[in-house]
């Protein structure tokens, strides 16, 4: 997690083409605030283009002039943002222009892109659930959605929504209380204590059942042991990653929600609302939870979401490209 968010490297998918500004200010913003912890984290970023060259329709000369046209504006868009937000070492735009066949396609191509650059971490906007454009943009709605779907680098997304002068005020962090997870959970506290001092500790107590609770109960009463048991259990875990918290200067706010009526993603929504923050959905639960419901998360949340998938994704792609090498 230390590296996550103190890299050497960001890549930053933009689209500087986009008529809603707010998307790549409220993305520049998050970006600063990681280049306060580290002033030489180096800024790259990269634009996907579809190119119908392979068409044979355009002739390849007529693209080359376009796409330099296109780099050239894009620069200028973001030399205007950055004016306003110094963000200090940023190369020039980089536009990747393929002839994509799907959103996939292009997703892939900036994965790759972003392994040869050594990056870190993808900083990317969404459209706060209104929907993406055409493919020739970023499309950060369903981009971003896709992205966190097929990324093996950690993926910080920013909501426009998010009020840049709130900061980040909390850090809201779910849990299964693994020893995987309390690992993420100190590395999240050690990155970002110098915004803030708050976290909230989110866990869900379930009971795999294939009938409401209640009828359970009548037919099982050790149904309402097992249960207990569980809570328990989470009771006491919760005061150790509170100590834990409470030992590297946090205040942490543990919530605990037992009510089997309500839903995992429910109940997870409903306390983002109400714990507002910096959301950090890390290993095992990026991989346990339902892509539905990191969509819903990535859509709702008012406030930037980072997204750090499992190493075995990381390690499916390098067997991938063996394969492929071989």
């Amino acid at each position: 997690m230390r590296h996550l968010m103190n890299p050497d490297k960001i890549i930053w998918a933009v689209d500087p083409f986009s008529e809603r500004v707010i998307l790549q200010r409220s993305a520049a913003w998050a970006i600063l605030d990681l280049l306060r912890r580290n002033p030489n984290v180096v800024v790259k970023p990269v634009y996907l283009a579809n190119d119908f060259s392979a068409e044979g329709v355009i002739p390849q000369r007529l693209v080359r002039s376009f796409t330099e046209k296109l780099t050239a504006f894009g620069n200028d868009s973001l030399d205007r943002i950055t004016r306003r937000i110094p963000i200090g070492n940023i190369e020039p735009l980089e536009i990747v222009a393929r002839p994509f066949e799907s959103l996939s396609d292009g997703i892939e191509a900036l994965l790759r892109l972003a392994h040869r650059e050594r990056a870190e971490i993808i900083v990317a906007s969404t459209r706060a659930g209104k929907g993406g454009g055409t493919f020739f943009a970023f499309m950060p709605g369903s981009f971003v959605e896709t992205l966190t779907e097929l990324s093996d680098i950690p993926v910080l997304t920013i909501n426009p929504n998010w009020k840049r002068t709130t900061g980040i005020p909390s850090i809201f962090y779910p849990t299964d209380f693994s020893p995987e997870s309390h690992e993420w959970f100190v590395g999240a506290l050690e990155s970002w204590k110098s915004n803030t001092r708050n976290v909230t500790v989110f866990h869900k107590i379930e009971v795999p059942l294939g009938q409401p609770f209640e009828v359970a109960v009548r037919i099982f009463p050790q149904f309402r042991d097992i249960l207990f048991r569980k809570i328990n259990a989470a009771r006491k875990e919760a005061r150790r990653w509170q100590q834990t918290a409470k030992g590297m200067g946090f205040k942490a706010k543990i919530v605990l929600d037992s009510n089997l009526a309500i839903p995992q993603r429910a109940s997870l929504l409903d306390q983002t609302i109400h714990s507002p923050g910096l959301i950090v959905v890390a290993p095992p639960l990026s991989a346990t939870y339902s892509q539905k419901t990191i969509r819903v998360i990535l859509s709702r949340a008012s406030y930037p979401v980072l997204y750090v998938p499992t190493l075995l994704r990381r390690r499916r792609r390098e067997l991938e490209a063996k394969r492929r090498a071989a």
